[in-house]
């Protein structure tokens, strides 16, 4: 990309004749605020006041980049083929419709204050902000009328991949037909955080989407944001808030293998000192107790003889109790690690 500092250019296509529009655009190319580099068509720096349909065309021009524009529309010219449009530094106050599916987009650091509609198969979404997303069918858009009033046509898209970091989407609209083959959304992400049982809703449907894909990584990430959203909703039973915040403190969402890890060997190092404690402080009983006190955390799930060991009770009970625990931080260690390794 080119690296020049714009300061930011308003431009109300509503506010222009046609002919008006066009020596402005023209204008702003010019001046860098439309430009090519290698096979990437950017615009940088501009607040759009006005709703609009972006369209691409990629032909045998003279010039490497030519604008046209109707009332509501701008079709951007190009000589060279391009695979990607990016939008960077830019405001939209109003809505954008941009229907071009074979050219990947990719948006930094951009405002959408109203709607937003794509159909690229490839998205990538970073450091930006959108009121509102529109997923699932194509909607048209005639000259003289902004595509969000116009009837929607039923027609599914399959997209490729769709990433989103450090993003603040206020809400998604998915429709019936929504497929994607990837979706990324990152933890710094707010999706529908205001809406806590949307919230719920959208990632249900993303892990769905994901556990057809056969993708059970992004499934499970899916199914935490889920949970984590349902955690948040007013009417949840207070023993599933607590069970979510077990598997979260405890287990690491199942996503960290190093979470449960760290817990096995506080819990065992733990118990150990107090079953020790209580072993030469209390009154010693007869009992059978199973490999007697072994402080390995493998003696929870691999079987060994019954010796017969002169212990305290509340020693035979503790010890008795740490083994199954055991057991399950070394189930969701492992578990987690192979999330992790797979997640590489």
């Amino acid at each position: 990309m080119r690296e020049k500092k714009l300061k930011q250019e308003d431009l109300d296509l509503s506010a222009m004749r046609t002919e008006e529009v066009s020596t402005y655009l023209h204008d702003l190319e010019n001046r860098g605020y439309f430009f090519i580099d290698e096979k990437t068509l950017a615009i940088k720096n501009i607040t759009f006041k006005s709703a609009m349909q972006i369209t691409i065309t990629q032909g045998n021009y003279l010039e490497d980049i030519k604008i046209q524009s109707e009332r509501f529309r701008i079709n951007i010219l190009v000589k060279n083929k391009i695979s990607e449009l990016c939008i960077e530094d830019c405001t939209f106050e109003n809505d954008l419709l941009y229907v071009e599916k074979n050219i990947s987009l990719r948006v930094l650091r951009t405002s959408f204050n109203s709607k937003f509609y794509f159909s690229s198969e490839k998205v990538f979404l970073g450091a930006s902000f959108i009121s509102k997303l529109l997923l699932g069918s194509y909607a048209n858009a005639s000259n003289n009328t902004p595509f969000f009033t116009v009837t929607e046509i039923e027609r599914a898209i399959k997209r490729e991949e769709i990433q989103v970091s450090d993003t603040t989407i206020e809400d998604i609209s998915l429709g019936e037909n929504f497929n994607c083959e990837y979706i990324h959304i990152s933890e710094d992400s707010k999706i529908c955080s205001g809406n806590p049982e949307k919230e719920k809703r959208l990632f249900n449907k993303f892990k769905v989407i994901a556990r057809n894909n056969n993708d059970p990584i992004q499934e499970h990430i899916f199914y935490t944001r889920e949970l984590k959203a349902y955690s948040k909703i007013k009417n949840t039973k207070c023993t599933d808030k607590a069970l979510i915040f077990l598997n979260k403190y405890f287990g690491g969402n199942g996503l960290s293998f190093w979470v449960p890890l760290i817990w096995l060997f506080v819990f065992n190092f733990s118990i150990v000192l107090v079953i020790y404690y209580f072993y030469f402080t209390c009154p010693k009983d007869t009992r059978y107790l199973w490999n007697g006190i072994n402080i390995s955390p493998l003696s929870s799930v691999i079987p060994l003889q019954f010796e017969k060991t002169e212990v305290p009770t509340l020693v035979y009970v503790l010890d008795g109790i740490r083994k199954p625990i055991l057991a399950i931080f070394i189930y969701l260690t492992t578990s987690s690690a192979l999330r992790f390794h797979y997640k590489k």
